[in-house]
Order: structure tokens, then sequence, then C-alpha cells
């Protein structure tokens, strides 16, 4: 796309766009919302869009790698999902993005969660009712109940 064909605004909302990413990068949901609020027509703001995805500057799929990245030992997959989806990242591109990130298990992440929780107490010292807490809140933050119980070990053996 070149910019001699733009007329005023597109050209401005262009550099209003460049302007967003070098600051941050950003979804496409997340561009466009930007750009509209700042006034610019749905015209030119489709137009800043196509112009700065043709450079390969905006990219949804990298954004949702890159976030999950540096999130993925700090959430459950479910809440990366959630996180994403609420960023404006459509469902298959996060789920390309999870598949890629997740070929190992979340057991780092679930520990770290874990340890988190416990703040230095030892899980041996917890009583049944203080490990159905923390398991409650560990499945809340989306890890799955077999995966709570893998990682807790063998602190259940006693409970029937």
């Amino acid at each position: 796309m070149d910019t001699a064909q733009m007329d005023e605004e597109e050209k401005k909302a262009v550099k209003k766009a460049m302007d967003l990413l070098l600051r941050m990068d950003q979804t496409e949901k997340g561009l466009y919302d930007k750009l509209i609020r700042a006034g610019f027509s749905e015209r030119a703001a489709a137009t800043a869009m196509s112009y700065v995805k043709s450079f390969g500057y905006l990219d949804d799929l990298r954004y949702a790698q890159n976030y999950i990245g540096f999130h993925k030992e700090q959430y459950s997959r479910k809440e990366l999902r959630y996180k994403l989806a609420g960023r404006g990242v459509p469902a298959d591109v996060i789920d390309q993005a999870l598949r890629e990130h997740f070929r190992e298990d979340e057991t780092q992440a679930l520990r770290k969660q874990l340890e988190k929780k416990l703040r230095g107490r030892v899980l041996s010292s917890l009583d049944r009712a203080e490990r159905e807490k923390v398991i409650a809140y560990l499945t809340r933050k989306g890890y799955s109940y077999s995966d709570v119980r893998a990682v807790m070990g063998g602190l259940f053996a006693d409970d029937g």
C-alpha cells in the first residue's frame, strides 16, 4: 500500500497507528479501537490497519505468543485464553498460540501458583480443610483437579 494514494485523514491514521505500535505491541482489535477513539473514521482506521499489517507490524498470533511466553508461568491456560480474548484476539489464534507454547504441561506454572498460595508454609503442615482451600483456589485459577492432586503429591493418600 502506497501512502501517496491516501487522503490526509488516512495518512494521519497510519501515523497514529505506527506511533501506538512503537510504544507497545497491539492486537488488531485493540489498535482499531484506539484509532476510532482517536476520532478517525472507520475508513481511515481500516486503511491504517491494512498498511501496518502489510509490513508485518500487526500480528495477533505474534502478540498472543509473546503474551503467553511472558505470562505462562503465572497463569493457567484457561486464564491466558480469557485474558487474550479480552484483548480481542480471535479464538482460533489463541488456540494456535496455546498449542505452540504448551507442548509441555502446566506443572511448572501450577507449582509456582502453589508456592505463592502457601507463602512459605510446608504442604505437609496443612490440615485437610486448608488443603481443600488450596485445591479450590488452584482449580478456580483454571488448573485441572487431577493436575493439582498430582502436584500436591501423596498428601491425599491418607484421605481415603
